[in-house]
């Protein structure tokens, strides 16, 4: 049986996973946009110095694509993400939105933005030197955009954006790893979680 970090997900993030199934369970096809941490990350952090790497055995052991291969998924096997888009009928994962040669992905199977040791705030996992907070995710993600137009033009973008799934999986490296300012992460985590999440929202009835 694999194991992954996907066991540890809480009642009210299978509730969001049911909703988001049941949203797209008739899609044959589709874009996949991925926000997140540790958990969702599938080699972005390959190519940033940082001590919150997975590219060393045992990681990937059981990963099939890669042949037991690390490929920098924080995980055995395979992450959340990918047992999600498998079962809505993808034919790979988003790569990682680091690697590089990504552009053309952004149109036919989306990407990966998640960082291994990423948080809700800026500082979350500052110890491991380099990671992708969330909000500069979000600004990858705006570049990534640019992409697609100079692609498929404006007006096909707004059409592909209006079909494609946008997950997002971050706070698993908030609450254990801290942050030096106590004051900051005492008032400040959920007032930046709201605005994050209010932008992805504007993004996604937006474009």
């Amino acid at each position: 049986m694999e194991i992954t970090h996907s066991s540890s997900l809480k009642p009210f993030n299978f509730t969001l996973l049911l909703l988001w199934l049941s949203h797209v369970q008739a899609a044959q096809s589709f874009t996949n946009f991925i926000f997140g941490d540790s958990l969702v990350d599938v080699g972005n952090n390959n190519y940033i110095f940082t001590l919150s790497k997975a590219d060393s055995s045992p990681y990937g052991i059981d990963f099939g694509p890669s042949n037991g291969q690390p490929t920098g998924r924080f995980t055995n096997g395979r992450t959340i993400s990918d047992i999600v888009g498998e079962a809505l009928g993808a034919k790979s994962a988003p790569p990682p939105y680091l690697e590089p040669n990504t552009e053309a992905n952004t149109v036919y199977n989306g990407i990966n933005y998640a960082s291994g040791a990423a948080g809700i705030l800026d500082d979350t996992g500052l110890f491991f030197i380099g990671r992708v907070p969330l909000r500069e995710q979000v600004s990858n993600f705006e570049k990534s955009r640019e992409d697609m137009v100079r692609m498929i033009g404006e007006n096909g973008t707004k059409e592909m954006l209006k079909e494609a799934m946008f997950s997002i999986t971050i706070g698993s490296d908030s609450l254990p790893l801290p942050v030096p300012k106590l004051v900051h992460l005492m008032f400040l985590p959920w007032i930046e979680t709201v605005s994050l999440m209010f932008v992805l929202i504007v993004m996604c009835r937006t474009y």
